[in-house]
């Protein structure tokens, strides 16, 4: 199963309710499929609309297999400490906690890449959301994330409405090439410090 990349149109429309576009018989299948097409990436999270499949429709994992790239203490300042098990939701809805603010953090995307180099940037997600939607096996999810697996949650629920994670970056701070290499893993005081941007009060 191929991932799109920007500027396929699919990318930028707001996906369908899973069970209109796909055959409750093919969802398990559609469901394997799309694990294995994040894990071979590799990433954390997938979205229908980067298969080329415009329905309310997504998956993710994160743990020891992804955590091997990151290093240690990042991932502590990030809240990637706990292992995320693999989740399907069909048609979800996220919704934030605002008492616990939010937080900046370098954040990528399979789907979108600079001439064909990978690319990261400054994004301000919700610490911790509430989701809510559908299993494949048709039960009820209502589930609270705090920290990484948030933002996960967030970023894979803007694919279904069309946005990508650089319409909510800040201002100059898209990563590329050498920069990439030497500030996607820096402690964010020093990022924010280096591109000139001020973090939010929880995290500052």
């Amino acid at each position: 199963m191929d991932i799109v990349c920007e500027p396929e149109p699919v990318l930028r429309r707001r996906a369908a309710p899973a069970l209109d576009v796909v055959r409750p018989e093919d969802l398990a299948a559609l469901v394997l499929e799309m694990a294995d097409a994040m894990r071979a990436a590799p990433g954390v999270g997938l979205a229908a609309p980067q298969v080329g499949i415009s329905a309310r429709l997504f998956v993710m994992e994160d743990g020891p297999a992804t955590w091997s790239r990151a290093d240690p203490a990042r991932r502590e300042e990030r809240e990637r400490t706990e292992p995320l098990p693999f989740t399907a939701v069909l048609d979800p809805e996220v919704h934030p906690v605002e008492a616990d603010g939010r937080r900046m953090f370098v954040e990528g995307c399979l789907s979108v890449f600079d001439d064909g180099q990978q690319q990261q940037a400054v994004v301000p997600r919700w610490r911790t959301v509430r989701l809510t939607g559908t299993a494949p096996s048709g039960e009820p999810l209502d589930l609270t994330f705090t920290g990484w697996s948030a933002r996960i949650v967030q970023h894979e629920v803007d694919h279904l409405d069309g946005v990508l994670y650089v319409d909510r970056a800040i201002p100059g701070t898209i990563l590329t090439g050498d920069d990439l290499a030497t500030w996607a893993g820096a402690p964010m005081a020093e990022l924010a410090a280096h591109l000139g941007f001020a973090l939010p009060p929880g995290q500052a």
